[in-house]
């Protein structure tokens, strides 16, 4: 088994600006009128103890393109973990 093209996929850093552009063309911000503000309102949810939500320290936004055009993107966070023991 071998994949086609695999040579050519790039990973790269993406502006915020440019990682909202991508969230908003996939539908993931509807509802919300920009990236920035679903952006205040998930750091507002720190306080909440719920893991999607803990505070993080934000390290990247990367992309994978192929040919200048941009297949997949991702949030690259460093967040703490602390295990519950009852």
């Amino acid at each position: 088994m071998y994949l086609i093209g695999v040579s050519r996929l790039r990973v790269r850093t993406l502006g915020p600006g440019d990682f909202g552009e991508l969230a908003a063309e996939a539908g993931h911000l509807d509802g919300w009128p920009s990236f920035d503000a679903y952006e205040r309102w998930r750091r507002a949810l720190g306080i909440l103890r719920i893991h999607w939500a803990s505070p993080e320290e934000h390290l990247a936004f990367l992309g994978v393109e192929r040919g200048g055009e941009i297949l997949a993107a991702a949030r690259l966070s460093l967040v703490p973990f602390r295990e519950r023991r009852h």
